[in-house]
């Protein structure tokens, strides 16, 4: 049998029993844990190989119906062990709902989880004595093929609905899990037609979405001044009200195209894009009385990924072209004012493509090594503390800082853009079909 080319090497099968994992996924769980090194993955690329492994896990469910060995239950959710244990091999896990209801997962191990079908809510805590109180520092809603990686000791908690059902893959077997317990033998078997049931139908074919009609009226941005509100300390709010937001304006291309052109001739808008030592940014939008701003950010800069840092605002982001690895680090000292990379552990990964989307509070640590042609939406909400901070020690020299706007200037990590520079941002958005 000729290897998948999404198989990477190192995990290879030994043996036709062994499942055939993305590389996407073996790649996380080898991921080193130092911000100076930059991912290896392409996340600009379609995940592959989801649907040969569907086809696998059914065929294992098939050969199982009366029960798989080691299935037990544990932060209201059944786990199906789907392939044995072997040197060169991780261990594999289907993970299905028990209870719709947020619940915490201890993690004592490095554990990648892919969505097969319906959906995973997770939030990520400073620390665990802040898991009661809803002040996450991160929140995403996973949809499938969407991949996540969280590391050992991260507090977190999720929430999975109804029709869930997870791939869970750790270099090492679930065995000390708290709360475990065994599937009895009438619940194992009705695990596994349960988990049938769901794999089969994620294996059907999807309905075509029906084509978007173009609109007979100027675009209007009468709806964008009731969005919000990302100020609340509750991401829960802030992740609906932000997706509803950039979801609506990433399907509606006319006021995308609008908003871009309109600040041409917006002196204020027009100063408040940039251009920064990350990224450069288009500045879309100010709701009245600065409650947020959009903006569409492009033209990352690769070779400064890799300074960690927070914002004074806590926001959110949806892909639109390309993609980048999100790390998002869980800092170990008291979570304020400076830090250096001594202060932070492996917290959450996830690799973002079009479409994909997550809210980050304003004092969450993170990088996104975006690659190049990588564009995307971004809502901020209202400044929430004086400055933000970075790892110091591993900011990139000035050499790669913006150009000075004009000859004698000297360079500064970030600057409002220039006329001529907004006219390349703007033709660059035109070339790439995300305005029109």
């Amino acid at each position: 049998m000729t290897p998948s080319p999404d198989v990477a090497d190192h995990h290879r099968p030994a043996a036709d029993d062994m499942l055939c994992l993305p590389s996407d996924i073996t790649a996380l769980l080898d991921l080193p844990h130092d911000p100076r090194v930059p991912p290896p993955m392409t996340p600009e690329h379609p995940l592959g190989g989801v649907e040969k492994l569907l086809r696998q896990i059914l065929d294992r469910l098939n050969a199982q119906e009366a029960g798989v060995d080691g299935a037990f239950v544990a932060s209201d959710h059944v786990h199906l062990p789907m392939q044995n244990r072997t040197a060169n091999a991780p261990a594999v896990y289907l993970r299905l709902t028990t209870a719709v209801r947020s619940a915490k997962w201890p993690i004592a191990q490095p554990i990648v989880v892919l969505p097969l079908t319906g959906t995973l809510e997770l939030e990520l805590y400073h620390s665990r004595s802040h898991m009661n109180d809803g002040t996450a520092q991160y929140a995403r809603r996973l949809q499938p093929k969407q991949i996540c990686a969280i590391y050992p000791g991260t507090p977190i908690t999720t929430r999975s609905s109804v029709d869930a059902v997870q791939l869970l893959v750790s270099p090492v077997p679930l065995e000390a899990v708290p709360g475990r317990t065994e599937l009895t033998a009438r619940e194992n078997p009705r695990s596994v037609h349960r988990a049938q049931v769901l794999v089969r139908e994620a294996l059907r074919p999807a309905l075509e979405p029906e084509p978007r009609t173009q609109g007979s009226v100027m675009p209007t941005v009468d709806w964008l001044a009731s969005a919000g509100p990302l100020h609340s300390t509750d991401l829960h709010v802030a992740r609906r009200a932000a997706g509803h937001l950039l979801g609506r304006l990433s399907q509606d291309p006319e006021l995308l195209t609008r908003l871009v052109y309109e600040i041409e001739d917006d002196p204020r808008r027009l100063a408040a894009s940039r251009t920064t030592l990350l990224l450069d940014r288009l500045s879309l939008y100010e709701a009245p009385g600065a409650r947020f701003e959009v903006r569409l950010n492009l033209n990352p800069r690769t070779d400064n990924q890799l300074v960690p840092h927070d914002h004074c605002y806590t926001f959110a982001s949806r892909i639109l072209r390309g993609g980048y690895v999100h790390r998002v680090w869980r800092r170990t000292d008291d979570g304020n004012g400076d830090f250096t990379s001594a202060d932070l552990q492996p917290g959450v990964v996830t690799i973002e493509r079009p479409g994909s989307s997550y809210v980050l509070g304003h004092q969450a640590v993170h990088q996104a090594f975006m690659r190049p042609g990588t564009v995307s939406l971004f809502v901020r909400g209202p400044r929430l503390k004086p400055r933000s901070h970075a790892a110091q020690h591993l900011m990139p020299g000035i050499s790669s800082w913006p150009e000075p706007p004009s000859p004698g200037l000297k360079p500064v990590p970030s600057r409002s853009a220039t006329y001529e520079e907004y006219i390349a941002m703007r033709d660059y958005l035109l070339q790439h079909g995300v305005i029109g």
